[in-house]
């Protein structure tokens, strides 16, 4: 007979950040659409346990509402109870409005109304995944950048010619914040808490366990190297990797090159260029918040070398 013993379970204590925070917290209260993506919700709300297990306190509350105070069901089928219905709510609030498939069918004319009562009182409202329909829909995003998840693009430039459509993972243009869809949560908390209460919290356990730089993605990778003397004493020496994230924002393909051309000069003396471009979708440092941009490096070496 198979002996059974109980094991205790472990208890991983966070890393503590120490954050200057004695005033309220913030309240998100997450509007959860019909057939809204469980990724954005769950990504979003989850920054936010983190946050406040790592800073030791409470910095973030959260509420979790549908139109009719149902439980909402995402579009895995799975389904969560509410707090309430599109009640009114305090002026610090910030609406995170979680949108899915089938966006359209799920605009009611009760949300919009919300929406619109909420925006005239001065809430911040967020539309994650393909959200940013609705609030486009609403009127919320005239004369604003935005973004949108990928399969919405096409069809949103069409519809909303008054805002201006990013492909950025995310955008914050005053109070109104729309996401490109569901892993873009976890881009967007880092910068709200980061601007809220600082990076280093931000950056702990959000993407990996505090003093980690791992990340795992699920994709296509293609490699093709090619290495050649193209002239006497000049050796050319290439690769070039692909990569495009099944998960999120497959229409995009990272980019990495590397260029490398040796001179041998004579005996004793060699030189090389060498080249790197990267281009990641994922790296946030261009010009709007959540873009992309190009990274370029070049090197020149002169090498020196006699053999005993």
């Amino acid at each position: 007979m198979q002996d059974l013993k109980r094991t205790k379970a472990m208890s991983l204590e966070p890393q503590i950040v120490e954050v200057d925070h004695s005033g309220k917290p913030r309240r998100f209260v997450f509007a959860l659409m019909d057939n809204f993506t469980m990724l954005c919700f769950a990504a979003a709300v989850e920054s936010l346990r983190i946050a406040n297990r790592t800073a030791g306190k409470e910095l973030y509350t959260w509420k979790i509402v549908s139109e009719d105070a149902n439980d909402a069901t995402c579009s895995n089928g799975c389904s969560f109870k509410v707090d309430g219905d599109f009640a009114e709510l305090d002026r610090d609030d910030t609406i995170m409005l979680c949108g899915g498939v089938d966006v359209q069918q799920a605009t009611t004319k009760r949300l919009l109304n919300w929406l619109r009562r909420e925006a005239r009182r001065g809430v911040t409202i967020a539309g994650l995944c393909t959200a940013g329909f609705t609030m486009a829909k609403a009127g919320l995003l005239d004369g604003k950048k935005a973004t949108i998840h990928w399969e919405n693009q096409d069809s949103f430039a069409e519809e909303f010619d008054d805002v201006e459509l990013t492909k950025s993972v995310f955008v914050v243009d005053g109070n109104r914040i729309t996401t490109a869809g569901g892993t873009a949560s976890i881009d967007l908390m880092i910068k709200l808490i980061a601007d809220q209460h600082g990076e280093d919290l931000a950056n702990a356990g959000v993407y990996a366990p505090a003093g980690s730089s791992f990340r795992g993605e699920f994709g296509g990778y293609i490699k093709i190297a090619y290495k050649k003397e193209i002239l006497k004493n000049v050796l050319l020496d290439t690769q070039i990797d692909f990569f495009s994230n099944y998960v999120e924002n497959p229409q995009y393909v990272d980019v990495n090159w590397d260029l490398l051309i040796t001179f041998k000069i004579n005996e004793f003396l060699s030189a090389s260029l060498m080249t790197q471009l990267i281009y990641d979708y994922d790296i946030k440092f261009g010009p709007a918040p959540g873009a992309p941009k190009v990274q370029f490096k070049e090197l020149f070496g002169l090498g020196l070398g006699y053999n005993f």
